[in-house]
């Protein structure tokens, strides 16, 4: 028998689910008394049209923004892979993708634009109908920026709302290869699908260089800024000291290094066993030094006449000489 099929003798009936498509035959005998004869039968089985029950509304595209979407899959009950079609036309800036369903693009057209796709197989043809709506790509929310960030460093923006009322394709660029999440921070990628009402995530990389910033940009023209913090101050400079008591202890005047904006190293080494303060502090060889702090420089003058120790302190990579030179 045909696969998927069976013959009742007694009731002469053939039943079953066809496992085959096209024509098979097959052949029935008949016998009594007299002899026998043979018969034969041919069953024609054809492989249903595939079925697609998603359709409607994609995420709203903004104009003249990057947009990406995958379209779900049809149905197809023999197991084929349906092969996907353009039905009349795609609205303005965007294509479709045949082989992986994706509609992509820059969407150029105003309001909502409606495109028809098709699936087929050996069973058959189904169509189904998408709808896209387009919003203006305005910015209509403030993210704040991350100041005094770390150098070459991954910094994460807060949850960034968005406001949107329907969901919406979001993409990002620029600088730092910033990256969204759409997922409260699950996946990451350079665009995907934000619930209404649901909060963003960014993220990028900071420069390599300090007091430096890196932009990146929304579909939607919004912006955040990643700034670089600066450790590294301006030129300072110690003031030497003549005329001292050899062998004595003796003390720069108090510096104030500015131009940085983040905690940073500091540290002295040199001759006379020298040793920092920091607004006062212990005596140390090195300590983390804070924005608007002062420190000062110890250290112990020659034992000869007329010799002179020298320190060098390290701020952030900025180096000054402290010289004390016996009377």
């Amino acid at each position: 028998m045909p696969a998927g099929l069976s013959f009742n003798a007694t009731s002469m009936t053939v039943s079953g689910t066809p496992s085959f498509t096209g024509t098979q035959s097959f052949t029935v005998a008949a016998s009594d008394l007299g002899g026998t004869v043979q018969q034969t039968f041919s069953v024609t089985s054809t492989a249903p049209a595939p079925t697609w029950t998603a359709g409607g509304a994609l995420a709203a595209a903004l104009l003249n923004a990057p947009y990406s979407e995958i379209l779900p899959a049809a149905n197809a009950a023999d197991g084929e892979t349906p092969v996907y079609a353009v039905v009349g036309s795609m609205p303005a800036g965007l294509s479709f993708n045949e082989a992986t369903r994706t509609v992509s693009g820059a969407a150029t057209f105003t309001g909502t634009a409606s495109f028809i796709i098709s699936a087929t197989d050996a069973g058959g043809t189904v169509q189904q109908t998408f709808t896209i709506t387009e919003h203006p790509a305005s910015c209509s929310t403030s993210i704040p920026a991350k100041t005094v960030q770390p150098v070459s460093s991954l910094v994460s923006s807060n949850p960034v709302m968005l406001g949107n009322a329907y969901l919406l394709y979001i993409s990002i660029g620029g600088a730092g290869g910033p990256q969204l999440s759409v997922d409260g921070g699950a996946t990451w990628a350079v665009g995907g699908d934000l619930p209404a009402g649901s909060p963003l995530y960014l993220r990028l990389t900071s420069s390599a260089s300090q007091g430096t910033s890196e932009v990146a940009t929304l579909s939607d023209n919004c912006s955040w800024t990643v700034t670089t913090a600066i450790t590294t101050p301006m030129a300072y400079t110690i003031t030497s000291k003549t005329g001292q008591t050899a062998g004595s202890s003796v003390t720069s005047a108090s510096i104030s290094p500015v131009g940085y904006n983040a905690p940073t190293t500091i540290s002295v080494s040199g001759q006379g066993n020298p040793k920092l303060q920091i607004n006062g502090g212990a005596l140390v060889t090195s300590a983390t030094m804070f924005p608007g702090q002062s420190f000062t420089v110890t250290l112990t003058a020659s034992s000869t006449s007329g010799g002179s120790n020298v320190a060098t302190v390290n701020v952030g990579g900025m180096t000054g000489t402290f010289t004390v030179t016996t009377q």
